[in-house]
């Protein structure tokens, strides 16, 4: 039953229907005659903010003639489809079109959709557009956090050293420092190579660059990853490394992390929970398949192996006919990140990414609390419902349902209530400030960037390279038994299922309606 369902406003969900309205979101123009309903903000101040975090809309932009239209929501969210009546409940998750605003940047439609250069998919690496200081109204920040899509900035950082240095020059820095390296193997098993089936081993950065040739006769891959500059990597070697160009004057080498593989390596498909992120593809080249929040019901999702702010999808990537039997309505869009490109990934967006050949790049994770409020609240729901199970179960069942970046500790449990009480207290208290990030004014800098639509199914990327052909061979695939006991990760992944999960805080929120 709905948490909402006893609030007396029953037109809070009713579509609007009147003669001829835009969606604001997607500026979609909905008539009377039209399948496509538009819907008006709950009238409930709890449930209206969830639909603004959400839309990514903040205060100052809504106004109660603010509409959205049915296309944003999952079929589940109707009470009644054909009738496009939204349940009370219902929280808008379809966000696969450019926002509004972005495309108002642009000084007509044409131009909007000369901005999407993506053939069958893939982003296009060429036709990039320039966007000058008059086009992002001297904010280029708030350009980045309105995109609902993935974007690519051209030689936006090009002031950074590491640009400049080529594999040679990378061997010189580390040439005496031993790497602490996850070793993996190309697999074509069912399920991902969970980082707890890798082994932690340490290695000079030529023995990452001999790992890559030698990748086609044996499948083994090198990566030195999720490395925080100034504490696994010396700061000063990295001093010029600011995102100031981007509009983070205040985020720099400190707040960066380093990720240094060989050829095949990669991190099983998952989505971040937490922020937006920013990568810079600095040496090599790797290729990301981006797919939107909403496709996550055909990714098989799991929180087994838990790590806070990831949730992994069950699809083994690295083996491409996995891919085959995944329904077509699976979007994606299919990119090739090469030296001097800068990705934004949007909020939640479902990514797996794989080294084509020696590759180093360096990200910043940048927190957006319209986003991460919630979710902090939901992350700490899920980390009480982990903590339960553990706490019954032997340490090497423990091991298996834990990423290894995670412990349980008896004080698990009361450390996640505690984090709860917080989380909904901040939610209450939040109000609608200004970043704290100081706007640079070197973020007005004339830039080339490029918007990519997920407009391929993901059953048809063709992504099959050599290396992944040699090693999928019948004598090399392996079993793919987690050795998981099965009422575990089956109880774990139900009582942590996206669902549950927000309906949990829904009654969090909502705490002083009575649930039916």
């Amino acid at each position: 039953m709905s948490c909402l369902k006893s609030i007396r406003y029953p037109q809070k969900f009713k579509m609007s229907i009147s003669n001829k309205k835009k969606c604001f979101l997607c500026s979609k123009i909905i008539s009377k005659s039209s399948s496509t309903a538009l819907h008006d903000f709950p009238l409930d101040i709890e449930t209206r903010s969830l639909w603004l975090k959400a839309c990514a809309i903040s205060d100052k932009e809504y106004s109660p003639s603010v509409l959205i239209c049915s296309k944003h929501f999952e079929k589940d969210s109707f009470q009644s489809f054909s009738m496009r009546i939204l349940k009370s409940n219902a929280i808008p998750t379809k966000f696969t079109k450019i926002a509004k605003n972005i495309c108002q940047l642009q000084t007509n439609d044409e131009k909007c959709i000369a901005n999407i250069q993506c053939e069958k998919g893939n982003c296009n690496q060429s036709h990039y557009t320039s966007i000058n200081n008059e086009a992002v109204n001297g904010n280029i920040k708030q350009f980045i956090e309105s995109s609902r899509v993935p974007v690519i900035f051209k030689n936006m950082l090009d002031n950074w050293e590491p640009f400049k240095w080529d594999l040679e020059k990378w061997n010189s820095i580390f040439e005496n420092q031993l790497l602490d390296c996850r070793k993996g193997k190309i697999t074509c098993t069912k399920e991902p190579l969970w980082e707890n089936k890798c082994s932690n081993e340490s290695h000079l950065f030529s023995e990452i660059l001999k790992m890559s040739k030698n990748i086609e006769n044996n499948g083994d891959w090198l990566y030195f990853d999720y490395k925080y500059i100034g504490e696994n990597v010396d700061e000063k070697i990295f001093q010029s490394i600011t995102w100031e160009k981007l509009g983070y004057e205040n985020l720099g080498a400190k707040d960066s992390t380093l990720w240094i593989g060989s050829t095949g390596a990669h991190t099983p498909c998952h989505q971040d929970l937490y922020g937006v992120n920013l990568v810079a593809q600095v040496c090599g080249i790797k290729r990301w398949i981006l797919m939107p929040p909403e496709m996550g019901k055909y990714l098989k999702p799991s929180r087994v192996p838990y790590e806070e702010s990831s949730c992994y999808s069950r699809i083994n990537f690295s083996c491409p006919d996995n891919l085959i039997d995944i329904d077509e309505a699976c979007k994606c869009v299919s990119i090739i990140l090469s030296p001097g490109d800068v990705l934004f990934v949007p909020h939640k967006w479902w990514h797996y990414v794989e080294n084509l050949t020696t590759a180093i790049s360096i990200n910043t994770w940048i927190q957006t609390p319209k986003y991460d409020n919630v979710a902090r609240l939901s992350e700490s729901v899920v980390r009480l419902m982990v903590s339960s199970i553990c706490s019954g179960v032997s340490e090497k069942t423990q091991l298996q349902l834990l990423n290894p970046n995670e412990t349980f500790s008896t004080s698990m449990a009361a450390e996640s209530i505690k984090f709860i009480d917080q989380s909904i207290k901040m939610i209450e208290t939040e109000k609608e400030t200004t970043d704290s990030m100081k706007l640079s004014s070197t973020s007005l800098l004339k830039c080339q960037f490029k918007m990519c639509q997920p407009e391929q199914s993901l059953c048809k990327v063709q992504f099959d390279t050599k290396h992944h052909r040699n090693n999928h061979t019948s004598s090399l695939l392996e079993s793919n038994d987690t050795n998981i006991e099965d009422s575990h990760k089956l109880l774990l992944d139900a009582l942590c299922n996206e669902n549950v999960i927000n309906q949990i805080v829904c009654n969090l929120i909502n705490k002083d309606q009575p649930v039916p």
